[in-house]
């Protein structure tokens, strides 16, 4: 089945199964294979992942084997005149690997309007801030429940952003 993964002509592959069975290898694998195979080029890809320390291993792993099989050696390419290292810094610049939210965030910035290209991805720290100040406004100076965050700031009941997260979805599935 990894195989399969692998070679395959299709243009899209979703791989889902449990951690440490090897998704990272087929994908890394895939990314080399076709890319060697020369059905795409580095900037036509999209590898998404749910963590860029998992894109950014998918992506070294792919240029590993590229560069163990000779790939950016080949004269004739794209690359010529530059040294093997040149070649592969070029090559990581034109491919993009990241998480689903940074690529989402990517696409907004460059194709949305002038209101949505400054957004940015937020943490969870800065969301529950965000959350906390939102509450304390709606409310008024009304009391409402906060929950240390870690940090040493207060953060509103988990509740209020798990109810914000199921009308989220709710309004999403009209």
């Amino acid at each position: 089945e990894q195989k399969g993964g692998v070679t395959t002509h299709a243009p899209a592959v979703l791989l889902h199964s449990g951690p440490g069975t090897g998704k990272s290898r087929v994908l890394s694998a895939r990314l080399a294979y076709t890319l060697q195979s020369g059905w795409m080029q580095p900037e036509e890809i999209v590898t998404l992942s749910f963590t860029n320390r998992d894109a950014k291993v998918i992506r070294e792993k792919a240029v590993a084997m590229m560069r163990r099989s000779g790939y950016f050696d080949q004269e004739g390419t794209s690359y010529d005149g530059e040294s093997v290292a040149e070649r592969v810094d070029r090559f990581r610049q034109r491919l993009w690997a990241g998480t689903f939210h940074s690529f989402s965030s990517a696409v907004i910035r460059r194709y949305g309007d002038d209101m949505l290209t400054s957004l940015r991805v937020v943490s969870s720290s800065e969301q529950r801030a965000m959350l906390s100040e939102i509450v304390s406004k709606i409310l008024s100076g009304r009391h409402f429940q906060t929950f240390t965050d870690g940090a040493g700031g207060a953060s509103p009941d988990p509740e209020v952003g798990e109810a914000i997260r199921v009308a989220k979805n709710e309004l999403g599935s009209l």
